[in-house]
């Protein structure tokens, strides 16, 4: 499915339509969900369940499997779709199915470098607050304290909210003295009013 999703749609003639890689996303993140949690699809079984040991290894397999997948297709994804808040939305779900474990067990830092420099473009990209928000439960999820990669997560997480602020004091400290030059302007204009009336 993420071949279907990473495609180039300028070198196909059967590039899939905007809705249609949307629903690929959806079933992709419902696949995942399934496979990581080891629970059946909806309506194909009533009540829980209680795994076995053989369904159990089943499922701490698959979800290793998608982990090493996903690890490097979602940063490409959302390379892709960054500028998509649905899609974005969507594949920021992904990191809570992940065994983030193998992201040091397998040697795979460089891959969540590449996530957390696609994530810190995305909250400097986007105002729509459910792209934010999700953003933020991402961070959460990837910097859980009991995993070997959560203080290069925290260091990404600190770097952005420091740029943020700066950019933030900039952008007020520009706006205060714009505000400033226009209060002066206003107020020598009364003042040659008054003087003349």
């Amino acid at each position: 499915m993420t071949g279907l999703l990473l495609d180039d749609p300028d070198l196909q003639d059967d590039a899939l339509t905007e809705c249609e890689e949307k629903a690929v996303l959806e079933i992709m993140l419902s696949t995942i969900c399934q496979a990581a949690e080891g629970r059946p699809p909806v309506g194909r079984c009533s009540g829980k369940k209680v795994l076995t040991a053989k369904e159990r290894k089943t499922q701490l397999e698959d979800r290793a499997k998608l982990t090493q997948h996903f690890i490097v297709a979602l940063p490409q994804l959302l390379a892709k779709y960054s500028a998509e808040g649905g899609m974005v939305i969507h594949l920021l779900q992904v990191p809570q199915y992940f065994d983030l474990e193998i992201y040091s067990t397998a040697s795979l830092e460089k891959h969540l470098d590449t996530l957390l420099k696609q994530m810190k473009e995305i909250v400097e990209g986007h105002t729509d607050p459910d792209v934010l928000e999700m953003c933020s439960k991402t961070y959460l999820v990837l910097s859980n304290q009991e995993m070997a990669s959560h203080n290069r997560v925290d260091v990404a997480k600190t770097q952005l909210i420091d740029q943020l602020a700066d950019k933030f004091n900039k952008l007020l400290a520009d706006f205060l003295q714009e505000v400033s030059r226009w209060i002066t302007f206003l107020g020598n204009g009364l003042y040659v009013t008054l003087a003349q009336w």
